[in-house]
């Protein structure tokens, strides 16, 4: 497995294909199309904004974290995988290789959606 911190127009084109494939698993209707719209540029916007992506690659880019680290925590704003990639253990390599690259006091995750048992089972715990 391969981490790639998102540089170039086609890792931002990758990433948008991602969040393509993954958005409609935590979102739907109009709050999916307003998502979805003209999503390489928010990411652009975003990275412009200190927020850092990585594409997961394992032939090919599987998955996606956005993340921005604020010194004595990083705050993870999105992840996810392509269906055909989870319960693989990704979750749990991607949050390592961040925790090991930036070596945070803290690590928050600020959307949960549908890895909240897997994020769980890896000893996290969602505060209100």
């Amino acid at each position: 497995m391969e981490f790639v911190e998102v540089e170039t127009k086609e890792d931002i084109m990758a990433a948008g294909q991602l969040v393509r494939t993954i958005a409609p698993d935590a979102l739907c209707g109009p709050a999916l199309h307003s998502f979805l719209c003209d999503i390489e540029h928010k990411i652009r916007l975003a990275m412009e904004n200190d927020t850092e992506y990585y594409l997961v690659c394992r032939q090919g880019p599987v998955g996606y974290a956005a993340l921005v680290n604020e010194g004595d925590c990083l705050a993870v704003k999105q992840i996810g995988f392509a269906p055909g990639w989870r319960r693989k253990g990704l979750l749990k390599r991607t949050l390592a290789f961040l925790a090991e690259t930036y070596d945070p006091p803290l690590i928050r995750i600020d959307g949960w959606g549908k890895e909240q048992p897997a994020l769980e089972a890896l000893g996290f715990h969602k505060r209100e």
